[in-house]
Order: C-alpha cells, then sequence, then structure tokens
C-alpha cells in the first residue's frame, strides 16, 4: 500500500459509497451467515470506495482505538473482493449511498490477564467497538468487533468483524446499545 493515514471519522460524513471491498484473514471476503443476516469477517478489513477517489479502510485496531478508519491510495482496491452492492443482503437496502452521520459505540477489553482472578492487575482498554452508518435516508449499516462461538451465537471479539443493518442484531448480542445514544 502506497500511503495509509489514520482519519477521523468525520470524514466520511458527505459522502457516497460507490463500491465496498471485503478481505478476511485468509484473503477471502468473509461468510454472510443468513440465520443471523450478517457478514462475517474473521480478522478481516472493510474497504469503501467513495466519491472522488476516496478510499477508506476500515481496520480493526485493539492496541489504538479499536476499529479505525484510514485512508489509502485507491490502488489497493485490487487487492480486496469487490462486493456487489445491489445483491448484497446487508449493502442492498441503501437507497442513497451517501453518509449523513457516524456514531461511534464505545468497548473495552482488559490486557495483563492473570491465572488468578483475585489477584489480577489488568489494564481496561477503552476501543470503539462498533460504528453506525446512517445514510441519507435512514438506513444503517452496523459494524462491529465480533465472532461467533461453537454454538453459532455472536459475541464480542478483538480480532473479527460482522456487518449488519438490524440494531436488534448488536443489541440483543451486547454489541451497541438498544436504543441509539443522543
Amino acid at each position: 500500500m502506497k500511503k495509509i493515514v489514520k482519519i477521523d471519522w468525520e470524514r466520511l460524513k458527505g459522502l457516497a459509497i460507490q463500491q465496498v471491498y471485503y478481505q478476511d484473514d485468509t484473503d477471502g471476503l468473509g461468510i454472510y451467515v443468513p440465520k443471523s443476516k450478517v457478514h462475517y469477517l474473521p480478522c478481516g478489513s472493510v474497504l469503501l470506495g467513495l466519491e472522488n477517489d476516496v478510499c477508506i479502510l476500515i481496520e480493526l485496531d485493539i492496541e489504538r482505538d479499536g476499529i479505525t478508519p484510514y485512508e489509502v491510495d485507491p490502488s489497493v482496491m485490487h487487492q480486496f473482493f469487490k462486493i456487489h452492492l445491489k445483491a448484497d443482503p446487508v449493502w442492498s437496502q441503501i437507497s442513497n449511498p451517501t453518509i449523513r452521520d457516524v456514531i461511534l459505540y464505545p468497548g473495552h477489553y482488559y490486557r495483563g490477564h492473570s491465572e488468578k482472578q483475585h489477584a489480577r492487575k489488568d489494564t481496561k482498554i477503552q476501543i470503539i467497538s462498533s460504528v453506525e452508518l446512517v445514510f441519507q435516508h435512514g438506513e444503517k449499516i452496523f459494524i462491529s468487533t465480533a465472532e461467533f462461538t461453537p454454538e453459532g451465537n455472536i459475541e464480542q471479539s478483538l480480532f473479527d468483524l460482522i456487518l449488519y443493518r438490524n440494531r436488534k442484531t448488536g443489541s440483543s448480542n451486547n454489541l451497541i446499545p438498544e436504543i441509539k445514544p443522543e
């Protein structure tokens, strides 16, 4: 990649998404899970191709901020899998792809786990664990740090991303609040 510049989420406001790309840890496009209505990206990334040749890479960086946006050179698009927006179960319901708002949901994890629970001296690290992209006509896409358990349940994760449209998917799995914060 030629240039990678960390940006503020505000940079996305007012820009229209023209294309979406995924990449997971196996250089694949992740997995859409119909039962949960989520797209699962194990150790994955999302690349948004926006108007005016703006390219935003969304990755999970647990050492810094959690889910983090970076502006990257558009030449990296060929390294990712292009998602067909009109046919994709997550993105196809977006009638106007202009991002009106970006809402960040905090989370945390503990660094320094000890085997003796009573003697733990863990450090609580605050991160962005979910992001809500709000589009022009009120449609939403959520991106959260989460994974599937062996039983098929969704739970918070430090390495994987899921994308979904329904707030209840996130709130019922404790990824986001039930009601949007004011």
